[in-house]
Order: structure tokens, then C-alpha cells, then sequence
């Protein structure tokens, strides 16, 4: 079994940030943001049965993204536009998982993919004297796990391993004048593991209990 296909996004955003000093008879325009985003994608993926109760899966994704923004400031003297900016970059993902099923009918798997989330371009400008930017974020993840069904009880377990570069988060700069401000940044590495349990159980028609229990690091 296979599956191929074609993807395109096309996004326009565009802000007007205000404000109301005390006294004032209304709200003031202080600055306005557009934001052109533009993304297509080639994607792949197929599933190949080694034998009756094994099967392995494999997905390929080319991703190419573009953003383009303009911010303008408006002043006492008029609009103050800031310098034009043009992010663009692509990045080629993949997925590949190993599942087993027993004799019983539950499954065994694992998995290993790669992801990749674009660059970004702060929405508003506000008072901020800077627009901030990021670098696109990738990451590496890695799954194994359990799925299994008996009469009234369903259990999944599993267990991860998340492996980021460059994550983009909400942070913060400082600034002579304003202090600490949000900005968008990049964290160069960080990781995630951790462990879950979800269980289902119906002890009688119509009542079902679901325990899960978590833990990340």
C-alpha cells in the first residue's frame, strides 16, 4: 500500500496594533504588520508487509517554505516603514515504524521520523523597537510501544524520545530602553523523553473509566 501527493498553502495576515492613552477620546493606531507565508510540499509514504503479522512503514516529505513581512510604524512625522524581511528554506523529513501484531491480536511498534516547523516572523510590532525572527526548528523523535484490547480493557504504552534543534520559543531580549521584551528565539538543542500509560476499562454497559498516567522530562 502507498500513498503520494501534492501540497500548497498560501497565507496573508495583516495587523493594525492600537492604543488609548489615558484621557484620550479613542484608540490611536501605532503600527501595522503584513505577513505573506507561501509553502508546498512533495510527500510520499508506503507500507510493505515483511509477513502476515509484520509490517514496515516508510514516508518521505520535501517541504519548501517562504515568508515575506512589512512592518510600519506610525509616527508623529507619519508611517516609519521598517526594513522589509524574506525568510525561506526547505528541509527533506522521513518516517519510518516497524509494527508486530501477536497472537492475541495487540500490537508491538516502533518508530523513528524527523519533523521540521518553518521559520517565523513576529505578528506585531507594537512598541517593540525591533521585529524578531527565528530559524526554522527541527527535530528527531523516536517511539516504541504496546496496544492491546482485551474484552473490556484497552491499554497503550509507550515510551519516547524527542530531540530538538533549534526550537523556537516565546523568549526575551533586553533592551536599553524597555527593559526585558518578548522576542522570538531559538534554543540551539534540547530534548524530551518520557513515558505514558492510557488505559480504558468498561466494566459495565454504558460506564467507562480511563486511568492514564505521564511522565516527561
Amino acid at each position: 500500500n502507498y500513498q503520494v501527493g501534492v501540497f500548497y498553502f498560501k497565507d496573508e495576515f495583516s495587523n493594525i496594533s492600537s492604543n488609548q492613552s489615558a484621557g484620550a477620546p479613542a484608540y490611536t493606531a501605532n503600527s501595522s504588520s503584513d505577513i505573506e507565508n507561501r509553502a508546498w510540499a512533495l510527500f510520499g509514504q508506503g507500507t510493505y508487509e515483511l509477513a502476515d503479522d509484520l509490517k514496515l512503514t516508510f514516508g518521505l516529505r520535501y517541504t519548501d517554505d517562504e515568508k515575506d513581512a512589512q512592518h510600519i510604524r506610525f509616527t508623529a512625522n507619519g508611517p516609519a516603514p521598517l526594513a522589509p524581511i524574506s525568510l525561506q528554506d526547505d528541509n527533506v523529513s522521513w518516517d519510518i515504524s516497524l509494527s508486530k501484531t501477536t497472537a492475541a491480536g495487540n500490537q508491538l511498534y516502533a518508530r523513528a521520523a524527523s519533523g521540521f516547523r518553518a521559520q517565523t516572523i513576529q505578528d506585531r510590532l507594537q512598541d517593540d523597537p525591533t521585529v524578531t525572527t527565528a530559524d526554522s526548528e527541527t527535530i528527531n523523535s523516536f517511539e516504541v510501544g504496546y496496544k492491546a484490547l482485551w474484552d473490556r480493557v484497552r491499554l497503550n504504552a509507550a515510551a519516547f524520545y524527542y530531540d530538538y534543534t533549534d526550537k523556537q520559543i516565546l523568549g526575551a531580549l533586553e533592551d536599553a530602553v524597555f527593559g526585558s521584551l518578548p522576542a522570538l528565539v531559538n534554543v540551539p538543542e534540547s530534548s524530551v523523553r518520557g513515558i505514558e500509560f492510557v488505559g480504558t476499562w468498561m466494566p459495565v454497559e454504558g460506564l467507562t473509566i480511563s486511568p492514564s498516567v505521564s511522565f516527561a522530562d
